[in-house]
Parts: structure tokens; C-alpha cells; sequence
């Protein structure tokens, strides 16, 4: 019977972590660029990835907490660029204190 219940709490562990890597996803797509926010399962950490496409303007992504700038992607290709994509990303740890300021974030596309 031991070997049982070890056997069940070892399956109930690994299927929480095998649920998907993203519990909450914000996404805005413009001409081919992209801009999304990802909040991640263990939700201690957000994750922005912004994708600009040549020709278009510049993507970006920007956290703030208090109002002061914490990090952020972004993304821009020249117009005599070779390359037709740019690509950035970076991930912002959350507070653990919950009396703490929201993380919040901006965008544009």
C-alpha cells in the first residue's frame, strides 16, 4: 500500500509540472510583428517577447513596478538591413511580497 500512495503523489507531482509552461498570455499581432506577454505557470516570473518585422516601426515591451522601469524587449530591423525579422525577449521576476506594487507593463507595436 506504501508503495501505491508513492507511487500516486509521485504522478500528481509530475503531472502539475508537465501542465503548460503559460497560464496567462496577452498577444497583439500588427503586419507581421508581434508583442506578447506571457504570465508563467508557477506565476513568479513574466515573460515579453516582441518580434518586429522590416518596414514596420519598432516593437517593444517595457515592465514597471512603483512606476520604476524594471527591464524590456525590443525589437527593430533598419530599412537597409539585410535581415527581414528582429527578435527580443526578456523575463521580469514577480514579487513575492503581496502587499507589493503590481508589476505592470507597456506596449507598443
Amino acid at each position: 500500500m506504501e508503495k501505491k500512495k508513492k507511487l500516486i503523489i509521485t504522478l500528481l507531482c509530475i503531472s502539475l509540472f508537465a501542465v503548460a509552461s503559460k497560464v496567462l498570455a496577452a498577444e497583439w499581432h500588427r503586419k507581421g510583428s508581434y508583442v506578447k506577454n506571457i504570465e508563467n505557470w508557477h506565476q513568479l516570473t513574466y515573460t515579453g517577447s516582441v518580434r518586429a518585422k522590416k518596414g514596420n516601426k519598432m516593437a517593444q515591451i517595457t515592465y514597471y513596478r512603483n512606476g520604476r522601469y524594471l527591464n524590456g524587449a525590443y525589437a527593430f530591423v533598419d530599412s537597409w538591413s539585410s535581415a527581414n525579422y528582429d527578435y527580443d525577449s526578456r523575463t521580469v521576476w514577480d514579487s513575492l511580497n503581496p502587499w507589493a506594487a503590481k508589476t505592470t507593463y507597456r506596449y507598443d507595436l
